[in-house]
């Protein structure tokens, strides 16, 4: 997600192509008359090139040990030694 729409682009383009030195001024002129349906159909391939099909979760589905894992409620007591309790959640970031 974290991408900005093609309407908000199409406004902000103003203040950022006067940034861009090395952009030729034929492209500056083309990008600000571009339409912001025309930006999504240009931005398209990229966008759908740089998005994943696969979830970011590092674990699967074993349905058929759901019902043989005991799950105790947070006010369950322990009544003997040798309890642990961990966490399953892997860290994502860079």
């Amino acid at each position: 997600m974290e991408r900005i729409s093609a309407k908000r682009m199409k406004a902000a383009l103003p203040d950022w192509l006067p940034d861009y030195k090395d952009c030729p001024a034929h492209l500056k002129f083309q990008l600000q008359k571009m339409s912001a349906t025309t930006l999504d159909r240009y931005l398209r391939c990229v966008r759908e090139s740089l998005t994943t099909t696969k979830g970011l979760s590092t674990t699967c589905p074993a349905r058929h040990m759901k019902n043989k894992v005991p799950i105790n409620t947070l006010d369950a007591r322990i009544k003997k030694p040798g309890y642990t309790q961990t966490d399953t959640v892997a860290p994502l970031w860079e």
